[in-house]
C-alpha cells in the first residue's frame, strides 16, 4: 500500500519538486524495498 502512495505522490506531484538527490534517496528507498519482493 505504501508503494502505490508513493508511486501517486511521484505521478500527481511535478518532478520539479524533487531534486536530484531526493529522487535517488526515494529510488534507493523504493529498490531496498522491490528487491526483497522478487
Amino acid at each position: 500500500v505504501l508503494l502505490y502512495a508513493a508511486v501517486l505522490m511521484v505521478l500527481i506531484f511535478p518532478f520539479d519538486i524533487f531534486y536530484l538527490s531526493s529522487r535517488y534517496y526515494f529510488l534507493k528507498t523504493l529498490w531496498r524495498i522491490l528487491l526483497p519482493l522478487q
